[in-house]
């Protein structure tokens, strides 16, 4: 059986939902989604097939017209769902094909800058500069060589120097930055022999948002896009929400030191962590990258880490704000996720019930190419 969601999304008083795959004879209730008033929906086991369905909404039948519809034998309109067992696996063979056949060139802007450091800038200048231009990463520059010598990130420097070319593919690029657990790599061209030019900065969010792109109006026909991420292989879960996970989901409470988190950070291998009030409700999110906020206006030389709480070293980012990570709900769709995840600062999305906003889980970028992608090896 597979979890089917079906979503009715223009309100009404009752939403009923009936269709082929019970003779027609039943007419299913459907529930508000949380935190909204409109967006009505039902997740039903179904077997693989195809099936007819429609809605019954305040006495009237009514089919959705932005999903696939079809006429039966007596002229009726009804909405059609194809429900496939292997529909992860039938999604990643286009995904596939498409990445395989787009180049890093296309992750290029039609206008706009890329910043790289000179190799003898001075460490704590380098921070001041990546954290004022809104970056956790950014390549280094040899001006002797003429060549790039590697990546500085909010953690460490990259020795060997990963680049790609702009006609390799996006699935190498993708495939490349994930086996080497790195945020991006710099998109090189070189023209016989002459000193390369840095075209671009290439990072998993970029490939997201040309998949987006390429997926935008095809979601009728890709039922894994338009499934809840709550039913999903995706993600770090709470415990009361998907039961005992390989990677429990940690949170800290912001009266924690600064050192403390970024000790479980480093010991967890994690990029990340979500604070949380008393009743586990989200607050805020700090990222190893927030510590490069120090190093503006000098401040790293006058505080002590075992000093400082979370909320106090949150103060400093205050600036970023919401830019910095997103929420959804677990009932929101994988493609939703995967839109929120596009945007340049974001690295993860903080799943939330949506009248408390408890956090019950996380998703990252690498866990959505994991889902998605045929292999990250």
């Amino acid at each position: 059986m597979v979890q089917t969601p079906f979503t009715w999304r223009y309100g009404g008083r009752q939403v009923l939902l009936s269709g082929s795959f019970n003779g027609w004879s039943v007419r299913i209730p459907m529930v508000l989604m949380e935190g909204s008033q409109t967006v009505f929906q039902k997740i039903v086991d179904l077997p693989p097939g195809c099936y007819q369905y429609k809605f019954f909404v305040d006495g009237t039948w009514r089919v959705d017209q932005q999903q696939i519809c079809d006429v039966d034998e007596t002229g009726i309109i009804n909405n059609i769902v194809l429900v496939s067992g292997i529909e992860i696996s039938f999604f990643r063979q286009l995904l596939s094909i498409h990445l395989l056949s787009s180049t890093t060139y296309e992750l290029i802007p039609i206008s706009g800058k890329v910043i790289a450091l000179d190799i003898e800038t001075e460490v704590e200048q380098a921070f001041h500069v990546m954290y004022n231009s809104g970056l956790t990463s950014m390549p280094l520059w040899d001006d002797n060589s003429g060549q790039m010598a590697g990546m500085l990130t909010a953690s460490d420097f990259i020795l060997i120097l990963l680049q790609a070319g702009p006609d390799e593919s996006l699935a190498d690029v993708a495939s490349r930055i994930l086996r080497n657990n790195i945020s991006a790599v710099p998109i090189l061209d070189s023209e016989n022999g002459a000193c390369p030019r840095l075209l671009h900065i290439a990072c998993l969010a970029g490939v997201l948002k040309n998949i987006c792109s390429h997926f935008k109006h095809h979601l009728g026909y890709q039922t894994l896009l338009q499934r809840p991420v709550g039913y999903l292989p995706i993600g770090t879960w709470a415990v009361d929400v998907r039961g005992a996970s390989a990677r429990p989901l940690l949170t800290l409470h912001p009266n924690v030191t600064l050192t403390s988190a970024l000790a479980l950070l480093l010991e967890a291998q994690i990029s990340s962590i979500p604070i949380v009030d008393n009743g586990g409700n989200f607050m805020n999110m700090y990222s190893r990258s927030d510590i490069t906020s120090f190093a503006r206006d000098n401040i790293c030389t006058n505080i002590q880490l075992n000093q400082i709480t979370l909320s106090q070293a949150l103060e400093f980012t205050s600036e970023r704000g919401e830019s910095r990570y997103k929420t959804c709900t677990r009932f929101d769709s994988l493609y939703h996720v995967m839109e929120l995840l596009s945007e340049p600062e974001v690295r993860r999305v903080i799943v939330v019930e949506a009248s408390t906003r408890r956090v019950e889980g996380i998703i990252t970028l690498r866990d959505v190419f994991c889902l998605v992608l045929l292999s990250t090896n």
